[in-house]
């Protein structure tokens, strides 16, 4: 929750609305909040409703405020609202499905993510990099290990840290690298690792270009999601699993919807078990690219940005029909 984005949620409401009266719209496509905002204006503008679910609101702000949790029966039906009254809803992943499957079967298409980097042929504007993140370590032969994306309490830093310095405890020979994230929670990690006595084989370098982040992943002889909540597979990992490169995560929902244990290395969000697997991959990292080779396969196949528009297209003729 963010009261920036309530007051940003205000004007888009009656932007929406100042569009309306200027054009006449088929289909609204919108997602999150925004479906619920539009519900009251369909009955007036007469057009048809795609509820787009990426999250669980009610998960997430429960999550985060615990004090809520007497209302989550309250605040999980009037996220649900849009839901139940669109013509089709399209959440995210499977178990965003679930949910809404509870209440409808009709009109209901699943639209997963895609790898960033899978764009239609000819238009993929990626980036090369003349830095190399492994000139940052004293010893840049050892296996790198590499996290992508904010350093949010949701997301296992403190779990990946800790995990870390305690494989490198236990013998682990390995660096690992840390991009993106504000600098008031790279500074809070940064001390961490200080105390953990890492911070030579630790390194929190802050944000790098999204074009570039391809390019940055081919360095990595593992990349990590030490995710500890949600259900919504985060849009990193389809690209963390294009990349041809092993994919060490936590085995929850929030990743076994796409990936399993022929694809990556799936353990339990504990800090023995992740410190072991962290200290196996160090050991041999070229042991787990038969699952690496796997992965990219499937992202190939099944995760690609042909797929992702035969599955949009669907959604659409599935609207026409309705009329």
């Amino acid at each position: 929750f963010s009261f920036k984005k309530l007051l940003l949620d205000i004007f888009l409401f009656f932007d929406a609305i100042r569009l309306m009266r200027r054009n006449q719209y088929d289909v609204i496509h919108a997602v999150e909040e925004s479906a619920l905002m539009m519900l009251p204006l369909r009955w007036f503008f007469k057009f048809k409703l795609v509820c787009d679910i990426d999250s669980s609101m009610t998960t997430q702000l429960v999550d985060n405020y615990t004090f809520l949790k007497s209302l989550e029966p309250l605040i999980q039906r009037v996220e649900d609202l849009p839901a139940r009254r669109a013509d089709a809803v399209v959440p995210m992943c499977d178990s965003l499905a679930e949910r809404v499957k509870l209440f409808r079967t009709e009109g209901v298409f699943v639209l997963q993510d895609i790898d960033l980097n899978s764009v239609e042929p000819g238009k993929r504007d990626t980036e090369q990099v003349d830095e190399n993140v492994r000139d940052h370590f004293g010893d840049p032969a050892l296996p790198l290990f590499m996290y992508i994306g904010n350093l949010e309490r949701y997301q296992g830093i403190d779990l990946l840290i800790e995990s870390f310095a305690k494989a490198v405890g236990e013998g682990a020979r390995a660096n690992l690298i840390v991009i993106g994230g504000v600098e008031k929670d790279i500074h809070q990690y940064t001390q961490k690792c200080e105390v953990l006595g890492v911070s030579d084989v630790v390194k929190l370098v802050g944000k790098r270009p999204v074009k570039a982040i391809d390019a940055y992943m081919q360095q990595a002889d593992c990349l990590v999601s030490p995710r500890l909540e949600g259900v919504n597979t985060p849009m990193k990992v389809f690209t963390y699993l294009a990349s041809g490169v092993p994919v060490l995560a936590t085995e929850l929902d929030t990743h076994t919807q796409v990936m399993n244990h022929d694809m990556g290395i799936l353990v339990a969000p504990e800090l023995e078990v992740f410190a072991n697997a962290i200290g196996d991959i160090a050991r041999a990292p070229e042991e787990f690219t038969k699952r690496a080779d796997k992965a990219k396969r499937v992202m190939d196949e099944q995760y690609s940005y042909p797929s992702f528009c035969r599955k949009v297209e669907s959604i659409y003729r599935y609207l026409e029909c309705l009329s």
